[in-house]
């Protein structure tokens, strides 16, 4: 028997991917980061995804600032940008949508960062590869 067996040996398919209920809207998504590269294969990614819609992409706090004007549900957001910091756009993100989802994803990893980001409002924090 293979993994891909179902009850009484019998081979199964896949079960095919969830899909949102007709009606509701798919996830809004803001990508912040200051290398282009990520941002385009963030985008890319995710843009294949039925249920999420990239909204926006920003690379500086300003940006974020302008992207924000518009109803956003989750920002995958940088730390490291070239007019300040993640923390400083989580927070002007978190006024402008309080019930908004901010996960930095960063390359930054030390603990002093990691506070930072939680107490600006950041609801996760992931490290990117080296």
């Amino acid at each position: 028997m293979s993994p891909t067996d179902g009850p009484g040996g019998h081979a199964s398919s896949p079960s095919p991917p969830a899909r949102r209920p007709p009606g509701s809207r798919p996830v809004r998504v803001l990508l912040v980061d200051d290398q282009r590269l990520i941002l385009e294969s963030l985008a890319r990614v995710l843009g294949q995804e039925p249920d999420i819609r990239v909204v926006g992409t920003a690379s500086t706090v300003a940006g974020v600032r302008e992207a924000a004007r518009e109803p956003v549900d989750v920002v995958l957001m940088d730390y490291r940008l070239p007019d300040g910091t993640g923390v400083e756009a989580t927070r002007l993100v978190k006024a402008r949508w309080p019930a908004c989802r901010v996960v930095m994803l960063t390359a930054v990893d030390d603990d002093e960062t990691v506070l930072e980001s939680i107490q600006a409002g950041a609801d996760g924090y992931l490290t990117k590869d080296h």
